[in-house]
């Protein structure tokens, strides 16, 4: 018999698209508008696993795992939500949640946390897929272009090691993936991943985040409190954008990494961890160091193995594999019509710039299928203003060159704030080199007069 899940949620068009989704995957589904339906529901036929919004119209997802039905059984419950927050999800993983997951949701993350959470207790789930570290569809590294079977060769290699992992790259090109199919192919896979982004924390919060404290350790503080270090405890720690972790702290992650052991605030005694530390930057650390932004002792043991994530551009090749692959991710719940991407569209995709990665190429994605009213996405669904977002195709291979010389020398002068000299350096040539190109590169772009500037 299929497992039993009840949905809880106010927002009656999820609700009716997750029961279609998960009623196709063979689940038997019951839902509930509010905390209450949902208590009546618990006990009048109890699911094998819930799945709650965290914000509910009279209460909360949280709620329920207080509910004696949900206590008294191994009955896991997820939770979702529009409005993350590092308290929610360690306050839903401390009282139990078997997973934390945020909105907009993919389906396939949801469908894989479901069969995690039956799987671990003993459900009526469906068998795990493969050899057990395959992750869910839309966490699949895609693309069998050189760079893309180069990364996949090195996780291959550092993932079952106990190596910590520095993983770098432009912002959008996917570090947090990497970190995921290194946790999943490792010997920790079966204990939790958590990510953390160092600069989405105020500073004043994070270290209690990070390390935890003990009651009495500030004013508020009144109880203990353990930090996602301990969490991650028997897993996997992803300290996401590393570079925004400030300087004070420093020490005390190098100290945890060195001798596996943190100190929680108002503790008098260290307390031993198990876990994986993974990081990932944008940044060049190596830069950071030098201009004494980053210690330098921390930096050499994050970056024991580094994993380098290959921007969009240098992997053109893989974007028709990666604009099907969203297709097919996001396709049953925004696009069910939408069979596939034409070719007009896949050039236009091709010769896009892709300043924001494969985070933007999925967004684009996104809104193709909501507005594509045909079996086949086109040009004009993919932006606004089509005219304006898809770049000319060079009619040889010289201005084909040229043009993308020039895209990368204004990339660069953007990234150092105007500074030529730096954008020399950074591209390993000539200041003069650098004005040279810009004089050949063509003067209609209202980019290149900015870049000239």
């Amino acid at each position: 018999m299929n497992s039993r899940l009840l949905i809880v949620d106010d927002e009656r068009a999820i609700v009716r698209s997750f029961r279609a989704l998960f009623e196709r995957e063979g689940f038997r589904v019951q839902t509930a508008s509010d905390v209450h339906e949902a208590r009546r529901l618990l006990r009048a036929d109890p699911p094998d696993l819930v799945v709650a919004d965290l914000q509910l119209a009279q209460g909360s997802g949280l709620d329920l795992l207080l509910d004696p039905m949900v206590r008294s059984r191994p009955l896991p419950l997820i939770v979702i939500t529009s409005y993350p927050t590092v308290e929610t999800a360690v306050e839903a993983l401390r009282r139990g949640a078997a997973d934390y997951l945020t909105k907009p949701l993919r389906f396939a993350d949801l469908l894989s946390a479901t069969r995690k959470a039956l799987d671990s207790q003993g459900g009526k789930s469906r068998p795990k897929v493969d050899d057990g570290w395959r992750l869910g569809r839309s966490q699949e590294l895609v693309g069998d272009s050189a760079p893309m079977s180069n990364l996949r060769a090195l996780i291959a290699r550092v993932a079952p090691t106990s190596s910590t992992v520095l993983i770098t790259g432009e912002s959008g090109t996917g570090k947090e993936l990497v970190a995921r199919q290194i946790h999943a192919r490792s010997a920790r896979q079966q204990g939790p991943f958590v990510a953390v982004n160092c600069s989405a924390i105020p500073e004043t919060l994070l270290e209690s985040e990070l390390f935890g404290y003990r009651r009495g350790a500030f004013s508020g503080a009144d109880r203990d409190k353990r930090g996602l270090v301990e969490l991650a405890g028997g897993g996997t720690l992803l300290l996401d954008e590393i570079g925004d972790l400030p300087l004070d702290l420093q020490p005390k992650l190098l100290r945890a990494l060195e001798r596996r052991e943190i100190l929680p605030l108002g503790a008098s005694r260290p307390r031993p961890i198990d876990v994986r530390f993974l990081a990932a930057t944008h940044r060049s650390l190596e830069t950071m160091v030098e201009e004494g932004h980053f210690r330098a002792d921390l930096y050499y043991r994050l970056n024991l193995f580094e994993l380098r994530v290959p921007p969009l551009r240098d992997r053109v090749e893989d974007i028709p594999a990666l604009a099907e692959h969203f297709r097919c991710c996001f396709g049953p719940e925004l696009g069910p019509g939408v069979l596939r991407v034409g070719s007009e569209a896949l050039l236009a995709l091709r010769h896009h710039p892709w300043k924001g990665n494969v985070r933007e190429l999925e967004n684009v994605m996104r809104r193709a299928l909501v507005l594509c009213e045909a079996e086949e996405i086109r040009v004009e669904d993919l932006w606004e203003h089509s005219d304006e977002s898809v770049r000319p195709i060079a009619t040889t291979l010289k201005d084909a060159v040229r043009e993308f010389e020039h895209r990368l020398i204004c990339e660069a002068i953007e990234c150092h704030h105007g500074d030529k000299r730096l954008a020399a350096d950074h591209l390993g040539i000539s200041l003069a080199s650098l004005y040279a190109k810009l004089k050949l590169s063509p003067s209609s772009d209202s980019r290149s007069r900015e870049c000239r500037a």
